[in-house]
């Protein structure tokens, strides 16, 4: 869990793999359920090379996207919000969780680019009805019949979200002014 929220290895060293980023405000039942997934599959053996800190590793870093320090102790984030479904404030947590602030911008009025992509402003769904939404994300085609980038929008990950959790984050993105 430690590495999931903070980043660090047992050791308690940064890893250069996990920036905990934006999984740090993962509930603690959504963090158990992603340390139980890779509990329950099979092993594999293979030769894992010692690592340190990679170049590209260095220069999130040095931009402010890997952060050293200041993300919080695993004990201070908040459970996710009740009830789960196709709320508002569960949308809220839903996309804070996947990060969608990283391309989309901080009030996902559309990102700045950089090393992500410079999504589009997300407001656009307010002229879609919530299953619009929802089959967007599940086919990566807008109701105008125009095809999601999918080096740019991982939607077809986004898709394995369920029905209630994908209105949800339509509801969320309905209630920007």
């Amino acid at each position: 869990m430690r590495l999931i929220r903070e980043g660090t290895n047992p050791d308690g060293h940064l890893s250069p793999v996990m920036s905990a980023m934006d999984f740090r405000h993962a509930s603690d039942e959504d963090t158990h359920a992603i340390v139980a997934y890779p509990r329950s599959q099979p092993a594999i053996q293979n030769e894992i090379e010692q690592s340190s800190l990679t170049p590209l590793t260095l220069a999130f870093i040095a931009l402010g996207m890997f952060p050293l320090k200041n993300l919080p102790e695993a004990d201070s984030i908040a459970p996710a919000p009740v009830p789960v479904g196709p709320t508002s404030e569960y949308g809220r947590y839903i996309t804070t969780f996947l990060g969608c602030s990283g391309c989309h911008g901080d009030d996902l009025t559309g990102g700045a680019g950089g090393l992500s992509p410079k999504g589009p402003s997300l407001r656009i769904v307010k002229g879609w009805s919530a299953d619009q939404f929802v089959q967007t994300i599940r086919t990566g085609v807008n109701p105008t019949g125009r095809v999601l980038d999918e080096e740019e929008m991982p939607w077809r990950f986004i898709s394995k979200l369920d029905d209630d959790e994908l209105k949800g984050v339509y509801a969320y993105l309905l209630s920007f002014p």
